[in-house]
């Protein structure tokens, strides 16, 4: 026995159960003490709180009558009263002055807030009372219309003989009319008079709703309610009291204990009314059993919830503490089992958190690892580290895809740039795992999304194609905002074949079409690359850029696009080749020292290029471009400068002499090191290059003009040397002079002479 309570001492259980029922004894003894010494303050306070509650009734019910003692007598002053003693001159009824009244009455009637269902003027000399809703005759009104027992005509009529000036008259029950004029029932009234000496021909009455007044003022703990005069006359009564056995005087007000109740009093010096609420001596009496029981049934209660509690929660600390250390011993998550075992204790709810924050983090560190070493792999580092290689697998064949994202309207930040990859990855990673629970999707660029899918199912070839149609017209919804392009290859790869598939895959996201819908790319064949421009054309774009000339430069730009049209060109050639042009432009405006911030005046023209999607938006740019473009060149070549301006005509006069640098120096009388630096400057060229420029160009209009052998239009043009004009004139031209005579014979070539001098050919 003494080492069974010994081990009971010593264990957990026992210790909680002494502890627990320490608490209880303790709080106990100091409730039962407590509910001793304050009894009688709390029989006090339950009278104080009934005598309170009366005196706020018997307030509420004083302010309303003094409220429309007030309203009522304002009609004495206002001159409303005269309304049916002014006669027409005919000695008719004024009906209009009768309508005002009664609207003033009905308004009265529908505040509810007055608690008045009916006013009126009764007026002595016509024996006629004006209401709510029209004028009457006494008769009709107290006989038919407001009919009580307790209140006949005659009651009604002996009011103008009596002295005072506001009188309420106990409730009874009347007879109720309708707009309509008909009866509709009845209700419990206070009749409410209110005279002025001032007018001694009439009064003004109204009819105070009874049952309304009681249930909007009266506050109690229940309903038992009276009012009477100082001469014991019943005002008014609640349904639940017997009118018979009520003690009807007590004096000025109080508490008074009279058979069983306590009767709490409240009479009003303005209007000698006493209000009265009957509360029996058991209700009291229960409220202070019912503390005691509420006091004795919470000890009963912790006692059966220590009791209860005791046993199971020290089971619960030890088995939550074993499973605890299981999880951590093996590095698991705690299961619904355990959590079920454990129950919900606090610390062992923010150790269970603890647990699954660290095993959220080693499996999120796991799944970056395993991305990592897929990466590894899809771009061939060989980074070979054996924790990372251990994590993915290298054994099941794969289907590869990629997607790749281009936006259109570009985020404003770096958080714009992450919430709408993290949206694309999201989605992306949903739809395909929910088909292929294996598979990886990870964001290696950007704007690239690749997804490995592991799958070696018959049909999983047109399940994974059914997926990215479904995600094709998903993605669609949002083309004004971005372009998708999927590339995949519909066969199974090797597990060797990582880093293929990716070069593959983004070699098809080239192939991308010119438009703005969702594309998936399945075809791998060699991308073949467009030549749109020629060196002789893009030779001559230079100088009709260089000269100003728009139509030259639109007609080879337009001509090189409908080339790429021809030849099925991608979006990625189209930009290409855009990108091209409009870095011709711009280098060559700036090497003229040209502002060219009015070509970009909101976004880089690379940045509009990039968001075209048809042949058309290229077409249209161009043209604004080009034609700007050639306008800030013309207008910077309409700025004379002497220099400039000496050394162009020098060579058109004597392109056929031997120039040199220090020759038009010493001109000039300047040095030739200067005049080499100044006229790069402001033209973009040396003069070596306009020298050939305007030889070459003279030397095309002999040969198609004239038939003097190659030689002698060498010389003629300032080569002594005739090899040396055929490599210059094959350099400039692509082709010898031989075959741009032969091509001006035969038609293949057509020369046409430029603006500025300037020549386009075709």
């Amino acid at each position: 026995m003494t080492f069974r309570l010994g081990w009971i001492r010593n264990t957990l259980f026992g210790r909680l159960m002494v502890g627990f029922w320490t608490i209880i004894a303790i709080s106990f003894a100091f409730n039962a003490l407590s509910f001793h010494v304050f009894s009688g303050s709390i029989r006090e306070e339950l009278i104080r709180y009934n005598t309170l509650n009366l005196a706020n009734t018997a307030n509420g019910y004083e302010k309303q009558l003094g409220l429309l003692n007030d309203l009522l007598d304002s009609f004495y002053f206002n001159g409303t009263l005269s309304g049916l003693d002014n006669r027409k001159s005919d000695g008719s009824v004024n009906f209009e002055s009768i309508n005002r009244i009664t609207e003033q009455f009905k308004s009265i009637a529908d505040d509810y807030n007055l608690y008045v269902n009916d006013a009126f003027v009764y007026y002595k000399n016509s024996d006629s009372v004006i209401n709510k809703i029209s004028l009457h005759t006494s008769q009709d009104m107290f006989e038919s219309y407001y009919k009580s027992e307790a209140y006949p005509r005659e009651f009604w009529t002996a009011q103008f003989g009596l002295d005072y000036h506001m009188k309420l008259h106990p409730s009874a029950t009347f007879q109720t009319p309708r707009l309509d004029t008909s009866i509709a029932g009845s209700g419990v009234y206070f009749p409410l008079i209110v005279k002025s000496k001032l007018y001694g021909q009439a009064y003004m009455g109204a009819m105070l709703d009874a049952t309304a007044m009681f249930e909007h003022l009266h506050m109690s703990v229940n309903d038992n309610f009276y009012i009477v005069d100082d001469s014991g006359r019943l005002y008014y009564s609640s349904a639940g009291l017997d009118r018979e056995g009520l003690p009807l005087r007590f004096g000025e007000g109080g508490t008074h204990p009279i058979g069983g109740r306590y009767y709490f009093t409240h009479r009003s010096a303005a209007t000698g009314l006493t209000y009265v609420n009957v509360i029996p001596f058991e209700h009291i009496s229960r409220q202070m059993n019912g503390l005691r029981l509420i006091l004795i049934g919470l000890i009963a209660l912790s006692a059966i919830i220590c009791l209860i509690m005791s046993v199971p929660l020290s089971s619960k600390i030890r088995h939550g503490i074993e499973t605890i250390v299981e999880s951590l011993k093996h590095g698991r998550r705690e299961t619904a089992e355990d959590a079920d075992g454990r129950g919900d204790i606090h610390e062992f709810v923010q150790i269970r958190d603890g647990i699954d924050r660290m095993m959220d983090s080693m499996h999120r560190k796991d799944s970056l690892l395993r991305k990592y070493g897929y990466l590894d792999k899809l771009k061939d580092t060989n980074m070979n580290h054996e924790d990372v290689q251990r994590l993915i697998d290298t054994e099941r064949p794969h289907f590869f895809l990629m997607f790749h994202i281009r936006y259109v309207d570009r985020p404003l930040s770096s958080a714009g740039w992450q919430r709408r990859s993290t949206y694309f990855l999201e989605f992306v990673n949903l739809n395909i795992y929910e088909a292929f629970p294996d598979s990886v999707t990870m964001q290696i660029e950007k704007d690239v999304i690749v997804s490995i899918v592991f799958s070696e199912d018959e049909g999983a070839e047109a399940l994974l194609s059914d997926k990215l149609h479904y995600l094709k017209q998903v993605f669609d919804h949002d083309k004004p905002h971005y372009h998708l392009t999927i590339a995949f290859h519909p066969r199974l790869r090797l597990p060797s074949e990582f880093s293929a598939a990716y070069r593959e895959a983004a070699d098809m996201i080239r192939k991308r079409k010119l438009n703005d819908e969702t594309q998936i790319i399945t075809d791998t064949s060699p991308v073949e690359e467009p030549y749109p421009l020629s060196p002789e054309e893009e030779r001559q774009f230079m100088d009709s850029l260089l000269a100003g000339n728009e139509p030259n430069m639109a007609h080879a730009v337009s001509r090189s696009f409908e080339r790429l049209r021809k030849q099925g060109a991608s979006e990625a050639h189209y930009k290409q080749f855009a990108h091209t042009i409009v870095s011709k432009v711009l280098l060559a405006l700036m090497s003229h020292k040209i502002d060219t911030g009015e070509l970009q005046p909101e976004h880089s023209p690379f940045e509009e290029i990039d968001s075209f999607v048809s042949p058309g938006q290229f077409e249209s740019f161009f043209d604004n471009l080009l034609r700007r473009a050639a306008a800030m060149m013309e207008e910077k070549r309409a700025q004379k400068d002497p220099i400039v301006d000496f050394v162009r005509d020098f060579i058109e006069n004597r392109y056929g002499d031997d120039l040199y640098l220090d020759l038009i120096a010493d001109k000039l009388n300047i040095s030739s090191g200067y005049l080499r630096q100044y006229y790069k400057e402001k033209t973009g060229r040396s003069i070596s290059d306009s020298v050939d420029d305007v030889r070459i160009r003279n030397a095309k209009r002999f040969l198609a003009e004239t038939d003097w052998k190659v030689h002698e239009i060498a010389a003629k043009v300032g080569y002594r040397n005739a090899n040396s004009f055929i490599r210059m004139f094959r350099r400039l031209t692509n082709i010898t002079p031989g075959e741009y005579r032969r091509g001006i014979a035969t038609g293949t070539i057509t020369d046409e002479p430029a603006d500025n001098g300037s020549t386009a050919e075709s």
